[in-house]
């Protein structure tokens, strides 16, 4: 008993002592992304060759990121000194990329013309475990003063889903004396798992940041060094990017 309550002492005595030396620190974040992924190229030149094989016409497929995703977490910090600390976490970060092209099928004397428009979106989330050693211009002698900071780490990151939505219009296009016209004929839009991606992703990340004793505000960039591709044979090789700016509190 005697040792067990000597041990619960030392605890309690460590742990105040470093929140009064301010050692630890934790922190929220919310924010938006924008995410790509590599080999999107030529997962765009498969999607545009199976397309124009069904068609029977040419069906050009470009890429593009996605944006405007919803982005957050939180981190516990532990401080060497004024300017040197070392930060984990967990975190949401949705990821993936977009897809969309059109096809003119016919268009008659009137210069009507009925266009097949696609939009496909690989949708790819995961729970993120940042770890990173974080550098800061925080002054000892001022330490309620704004700050400037940059973080240096990794990424490891567990999937949560992966998911392929597909929407297909049919339009009909023209011109009046108002200018172009669009009227649209028919949609579908269908929801499937995106199968073949691997259960886990790694990578590497920086950020820069300005802070004070309450607030942060944060400006990320992740590269992902792991193909997330299951298919080692299909040729592509799908690796994560992602920019990331959020707005957080500290405690």
């Amino acid at each position: 008993m005697k040792k067990l309550i000597f041990v619960l002492l030392i605890s309690i005595s460590v742990s105040t002592n470093l929140f009064s030396q301010k050692k630890l620190g934790f922190g929220l974040y919310l924010g938006s992304s924008i995410t790509s992924l590599s080999g999107a190229d030529e997962f765009a030149e498969q999607l545009s060759d199976v397309a124009s094989e069904i068609i029977g016409k040419d069906f050009p497929m470009s890429k593009a990121p996605r944006s405007l995703l919803f982005y957050g977490g939180g981190f516990v910090s532990y401080n060497l000194s004024n300017w040197l600390a070392l930060k984990g976490g967990v975190e949401y970060a949705p990821k993936g990329e977009t897809f969309n092209g059109e096809c003119y099928l016919s268009t008659d004397f009137n210069m009507n013309s009925i266009v097949m428009v696609n939009g496909t979106i690989l949708k790819i989330a995961y729970v993120e475990f940042p770890l990173s050693v974080q550098l800061s211009t925080l002054s000892a002698s001022k330490p309620d003063k704004v700050y400037f900071y940059a973080n240096f780490g990794i990424s490891p990151a567990v999937k949560v889903f992966s998911k392929m939505s597909v929407f297909t219009k049919l339009v009909q296009r023209g011109f009046d004396s108002d200018g172009t016209t669009e009227r649209e004929l028919s949609s579908s839009n269908l929801t499937e798992p995106l199968d073949g991606i691997k259960g886990f992703d790694f990578g590497m990340f920086c950020s820069v940041g300005v802070s004070d004793k309450t607030w942060f505000c944060d400006l990320k960039y992740d590269h992902g060094l792991t193909n997330i591709n299951e298919d080692n044979n299909s040729g592509l090789d799908f690796k994560n990017r992602m920019i990331a700016l959020s707005l957080g509190v500290k405690f």
